[in-house]
């Protein structure tokens, strides 16, 4: 058993810093879908993420509102202010994003490199 398990907000928050973008959509309902397609393609990572999704084009998730307050609060992207129309991640962002517990991002790899390359389609802003 490895010393700390990786969850889904790890997942996220690497893909995030490896992606070639800075600046993505601060619309919730484009960060439900990419967490929702990262769900897809990886359900055994993001199994104790659920969805709502009575309606198709606005799927919602507990969860993964919670990954996004973290994200915020931790200081790794930033959401600006009013419209909270556009989130970044400066340099000194990004490189924590990806420093954090870096051995733990070894064995997911090839998922964070997938996810990344999913993050311009999903949350261009």
């Amino acid at each position: 058993m490895r010393e700390w398990e990786v969850d889904y907000i790890d997942v996220l928050r690497w893909a995030l810093g490896r992606s070639d973008q800075s600046r993505f959509s601060g619309d919730t309902t484009a960060w439900h879908r990419f967490v929702l397609r990262a769900k897809d393609q990886y359900p055994e990572l993001f199994k104790y993420v659920t969805f709502d999704q009575r309606d198709p084009e606005r799927p919602y998730s507990e969860q993964a509102e919670h990954a996004l307050h973290v994200l915020a609060q931790s200081g790794i992207v930033t959401k600006g202010n009013p419209s909270f129309r556009f989130m970044w991640m400066d340099d000194e962002q990004r490189r924590a994003a990806l420093e954090r517990n870096q051995a733990r991002l070894a064995d997911y790899e090839m998922v964070v490199t997938n996810l990344a390359a999913l993050v311009p389609k999903e949350l261009a802003p």
